[in-house]
């Protein structure tokens, strides 16, 4: 029995689109010079290698900088988010092979976006900041979970 594990995000995710936002039928996938891209778009990265930048730019312990990187890591963790959880839901309503593969490759892209964001995060010194918002936020961020796998225990 597959146990279906859901980032906390996910719910905003999936009604975004419903409130106004242009998230629906993104994907992404993994871009050969890490980083994420639109699939089917060819060239540069969208906002994680600039989250990787602002990140670097921002200093450790810039709260401003850091909450500008929130920002940026919200709109990418939405379109991320929203394409996992409809593969998911795909996959839960029409059990089929290619939806199960679909629902793997989802989850792969969704663990190591996971991975890169932590990364990204933890250059930030988060966990001394005043602002108990943006240490809650940054320390759910860093928390990465099931991305900790290796691929293949993530796929199981």
């Amino acid at each position: 029995m597959r146990k279906l594990v859901l980032p906390v995000v996910c719910l905003c995710a999936l009604l975004l689109p419903y409130y106004g936002g242009e998230t629906r039928d993104v994907a992404y996938r993994s871009g050969g010079g890490g980083g994420f891209r639109k699939r089917g778009g060819g060239g540069g990265g969208t906002g994680v290698s600039s989250l990787s930048r602002a990140a670097e730019e921002g200093g450790n312990g810039d709260v401003e900088a850091a909450k500008a990187w929130l920002l940026e890591y919200d709109v990418e963790a939405e379109k991320v988010y929203y394409a996992f959880v409809s593969a998911s839901w795909k996959y839960n309503t029409d059990i089929t092979p290619e939806n199960a593969a679909e629902e793997i490759a989802q989850s792969l892209i969704a663990a190591e976006f996971d991975n890169e964001m932590a990364i990204s995060a933890n250059e930030f010194d988060w966990k001394n900041f005043d602002d108990e918002k943006v240490k809650r936020e940054f320390s759910k961020i860093t928390d990465i979970g099931y991305a900790a796998l290796e691929p293949e225990k993530v796929e199981e």
